[in-house]
């Protein structure tokens, strides 16, 4: 069978490995980003789950072929992640290195509470809260898209701190700018009371609000070696462009309320995630949070991604919303009575394919 033509979403409800191979006819080089969550071979056989025992050797050689069957399908600046736990964490490493495959990152993700099961035996170990997200390279060009996130906000207040003074007429030249106490024009015109119980939190949120006005002095050797007094702006050697406030550097807090990405996510929740997309799906849903970060890290609007373990329908839920094309394949049956429940529930625009 030729499979369809990549001109509108699939979900294929079929075995991944022969999907992926006879999908390398027409869908050679087609996707920017694969998202892989495959059972991470925990030793449980529940009726309700996924048969997730294998022998460690047998779990490698499921994963290695289906991988092999991939790379051919990615684009050359294409990004594939896959997901896993401490288990098999080792052997997927491995399989990444025999197969020359250069890894991007290594994240890793808070997945889990203090809470439930895991706590069982804490007395005698740490519980486990944490999984993994490796983001491989598919090609030589591959790479991320690095985003900004907001700062975690006990960190924001206090770095709110250094920021004691405030642009009182931003709108007039630089070299015009007057600058007041941020207390005394909170008092007089942002209705802060200091006596109040709660001064400290309301005067944080009232700098944010006008973070754009907010500034503060830092060091910078090249500002301090120049003469000259007052505000200005000064241009380095270089073509770098700052403002200086007498000999020393001015900042905006506005241009620090958010950061980098780094590689330890510990702000995706997993609390509720039974509830999320409408469907339920007890064991290994993936929360939309996580998938959008995934996608914004390596798609643009348009590209198209696949997911060969659909699960819970996570990665196509989050590709129509963000206006991604997708494939997404599961073997299993909540194809149809999660994935597709999820996807119709959301008036999503996909054909369904059973092999």
């Amino acid at each position: 069978m030729r499979w369809p033509d990549p001109d509108q979403n699939l979900l294929i409800q079929a075995d991944n490995l022969m999907v992926m191979q006879r999908m390398q006819a027409n869908y050679r080089r087609l996707f920017a980003a694969a998202y892989l969550d495959p059972p991470y071979n925990t030793g449980s056989r529940k009726a309700d789950a996924y048969d997730d025992a294998m022998p460690s050797p047998q779990w490698r050689d499921f994963l290695a072929e289906r991988l092999e069957a991939l790379w051919p399908l990615m684009a050359d600046d294409g990004v594939v992640m896959i997901q896993i736990d401490d288990r098999e964490l080792g052997t997927v490493l491995g399989i990444l290195a025999e197969q020359k495959r250069r890894l991007i990152n290594h994240v890793v993700v808070k997945m889990s509470e203090l809470s439930g099961v895991k706590m069982t035996h804490a007395h005698a170990r740490l519980p486990k809260l944490k999984e993994h997200l490796l983001i491989i390279a598919a090609g030589p060009n591959s790479q991320l898209h690095n985003i900004r996130v907001p700062k975690d906000p006990d960190k924001l207040s206090a770095y709110c701190r250094y920021y004691s003074q405030v642009v009182i007429n931003p709108d007039a030249p630089i070299e015009q700018w007057t600058l007041e106490s941020v207390r005394s024009l909170a008092a007089r015109d942002w209705g802060w009371d200091s006596q109040a119980s709660d001064a400290q939190a309301a005067l944080v949120a009232l700098k944010i609000e006008h973070a754009d006005r907010l500034v503060y002095r830092t060091n910078n050797a090249f500002i301090a070696a120049l003469s000259g007094q007052g505000i200005r702006q000064v241009v380095s050697p270089d073509g770098v462009k700052y403002i200086a406030w007498d000999d020393k550097q001015m900042l905006f807090l506005s241009d620090y309320l958010d950061q980098p990405l780094g590689d330890l996510w510990t702000d995706v929740s997993t609390i509720n995630l039974n509830k999320e997309g409408g469907v339920r799906f007890r064991h290994s849903k993936k929360p939309e949070k996580l998938m959008r970060r995934c996608l914004e890290l390596a798609t643009q609007p348009g590209d198209w991604v696949l997911d060969p373990f659909a699960g819970s329908g996570t990665t196509a839920a989050v590709a129509v919303q963000m206006a991604r094309r997708f494939v997404t394949i599961e073997q299993g049956d909540h194809a149809r009575t999660v994935v597709q429940k999820r996807l119709d529930e959301m008036d999503a625009s996909y054909r369904y394919l059973v092999v």
